[in-house]
């Protein structure tokens, strides 16, 4: 399958968006995205497109 960087990042931000947030923690770093892998309530891929993210920043 081949989308557009523009889908991903469409696509990752609707899945995004769906997971609960506590306000304790967050999912925008890096130990909360590791959690949310560990948990697997994301996928390699989108915690790596996540990282990714976060690493360009």
């Amino acid at each position: 399958m081949n989308i557009s960087q523009e889908q991903v990042e469409q696509i990752t931000s609707q899945q995004l968006m769906k997971l609960p947030i506590n306000q304790e923690e967050s999912i925008y770093d890096e130990e909360g995205i590791m959690q949310l892998a560990d948990n697997d309530e994301i996928t390699p891929a989108e915690s790596g497109f996540m990282m990714g993210y976060l690493e360009a920043y």
